[in-house]
């Protein structure tokens, strides 16, 4: 899995959350996304290598990327704070979706690891503020204020949804949605149970959130080697990510309109990737920087092409860092074309101040 240096990436199907302030930062990533992440030392996916935990810079934000194997130490250290990414490669709003790629983690399980992280910063602010006033400890309703007026200035970022196509829908050698919905009736079951967990995501103190919408998957190398029957794309795969993209856009209307003290944004990665890539000064845009292997990831010890900044993809589905710059700026910043964010880019979301209330969790 790639790891994203940019707070937004092309979002083609890579699964994730994420929040920031000028201090904090939290990615949901979508389902192919970089590394495995997580915030919970529970239920821990089996086999995961081990890597070394490393800050990224965000746009001016800070997140800390991690493991499984390093995770007790995280949790009892101020640093996340600064912002986390729950990302999980192949992982999906559907807790089925990736399945045939092994362990994951799904959309309803990176909000119980973000609910166990809500409780250590309660932890971390209430022992920063006792300390402050000279009070040995805190009650914990005052550290869970503590903890919500800090959230409510954090950024969430939020990609899901690609894999639940990629990596379910048009995969029928390995999933049945297929046959149990139309591509409507699909996209109509995923934003309901998406549409959940976003208010769940709001209940535990999300007040500035991003919806990246799923983007051109009919169009990566992977999908278009299967055969595209005259078109440039899969074109059966696009009309659904349109048909999800749609009720996503619906969605934010409705959570803006029902949950008045947040803001929700769409990111309109469709769009963005409908564009010549020519235009940008890409050259090869049908097959990835590197040699893949029969699931659309590089293939161990080959050496990727030197050009890369002239790819548009890495490999069998995931974009260069090179696009996702260009998509990252148009996220940030949608100067340039209205169309790209709704109902305001990210820049302005990121400026927003809202009370915080105090709730169950």
């Amino acid at each position: 899995m790639e790891s994203h240096k940019y707070l937004v990436s092309s979002f083609l199907e890579t699964p994730w959350l994420t929040v920031a302030t000028t201090t904090c930062l939290i990615l949901w990533l979508k389902s192919t996304t970089r590394r495995m992440v997580s915030i919970s030392p529970v239920a821990q996916p089996e086999d995961l290598p081990t890597v070394e935990p490393q800050s990224t810079y965000y746009l001016n934000f800070w997140v800390l990327t991690t493991t499984f194997h390093h995770l007790h130490a995280l949790l009892n250290s101020s640093d996340i704070l600064k912002g986390l990414n729950y990302a999980s490669g192949a992982a999906g709003i559907r807790k089925e979706s990736g399945r045939q790629l092994g362990a994951r983690i799904s959309m309803d399980r990176q909000l119980k690891n973000h609910k166990i992280t809500i409780s250590r910063i309660a932890d971390i602010l209430g022992k920063k503020r006792a300390k402050k006033h000279v009070h040995k400890s805190l009650h914990s309703g005052v550290k869970k204020w503590l903890a919500k007026k800090y959230l409510s200035k954090c950024l969430y970022s939020v990609g899901m949804g690609s894999n639940d196509y990629i990596n379910n829908y048009f995969l029928p050698q390995y999933h049945d949605t297929s046959k149990k919905f139309t591509t409507e009736q699909y996209a109509e079951a995923l934003i309901k149970q998406y549409s959940q967990q976003i208010k769940k995501l709001h209940k535990y103190g999300a007040r500035k959130v991003v919806l990246v919408g799923v983007g051109l998957i009919g169009c990566t190398p992977t999908a278009t080697s299967a055969g595209t029957i005259g078109s440039a794309c899969v074109d059966i795969m696009n009309l659904a990510a349109l048909q999800f993209n749609q009720r996503l856009v619906s969605l934010v209307d409705q959570l803006n309109s029902n949950l008045t003290n947040a803001k929700f944004i769409y990111i309109n990665s469709f769009e963005m990737g409908s564009g010549d890539p020519a235009a940008a000064g890409f050259k090869v845009s049908n097959v990835g920087c590197c040699a893949v292997n029969e699931v659309g990831q590089c293939k161990f010890d080959q050496n990727p092409c030197k050009n890369r900044s002239e790819y548009v993809f890495w490999d069998g589905f995931h974009p260069t860092e090179a696009l996702n710059q260009i998509t990252a700026i148009r996220s940030y910043c949608s100067a340039i074309n209205p169309a790209d964010t709704y109902p305001m880019d990210i820049s302005h979301l990121a400026k927003l101040k809202f009370n915080h209330r105090v709730a169950a969790y």
